[in-house]
């Protein structure tokens, strides 16, 4: 994910200090190919759908989207839309009202 990615470049580079490394840090986030990014937020949110199918259980098997096959071929999206089905099972569920603590 974004995470091995950064550290992946970061590792490259020496750092003496707390600030050298945070600055290497910066810069190797910087440095990630857009498509690197939005792989990784395309799974994020077939996770975040598959949750909600569930129910907020997260007893589900991610699919395969064949990102790579995508992305050579140019179709590779920059956002999935929820399927109807997962729509109707975010409607169904209790809604959550934010408390608000004095």
């Amino acid at each position: 994910g974004v995470f091995n990615a950064i550290q992946a470049r970061q590792q490259q580079r020496s750092a003496r200090n707390v600030e050298e490394l945070i600055r290497a840090t910066t810069e190797a986030y910087w440095e990630l190919p857009d498509e690197t990014l939005n792989k990784v937020f395309l799974s994020l949110q077939c996770a975040m759908e598959s949750c909600i199918r569930e129910g907020g259980e997260n007893t589900y098997k991610l699919g395969h989207m064949s990102k790579a096959k995508l992305l050579r071929e140019g179709r590779l999206p920059l956002r999935l839309a929820c399927s109807e089905h997962t729509v109707s099972v975010m409607r169904s569920l209790p809604s959550v009202t934010p408390s608000h603590h004095s």
